[in-house]
């Protein structure tokens, strides 16, 4: 909710996966615009999809959903609360 509302330094700090995971949203949702309504082809976009990079998408994405995990918990456990 604070990265949709416009306080993204906020959102980073409340939950750092999570708004990383908005702004790529926010990246893929314009790129959907585009090729939905004026029909872009992004021809650089087809080249670099594969079944390697496919792999490599999901361990980053596991990295990141670690790395927030790992933040929200030492959060926790050092009793940084944010109200």
């Amino acid at each position: 909710m604070l990265f949709v509302s416009g306080h993204i330094l906020e959102s980073i700090y409340v939950q750092p996966a999570g708004a990383v995971f908005c702004a790529v949203g926010a990246v893929v949702g314009v790129f959907a615009l585009l090729v939905g309504v004026f029909g872009v082809n992004f021809g650089f976009l087809q080249r670099r999809i594969s079944g390697r990079t496919v792999w490599w998408t999901v361990a980053a994405v596991l990295v990141v959903l670690a790395g927030g995990w790992a933040v929200s918990l030492s959060r926790a456990l050092g009793g940084v609360y944010i109200r």
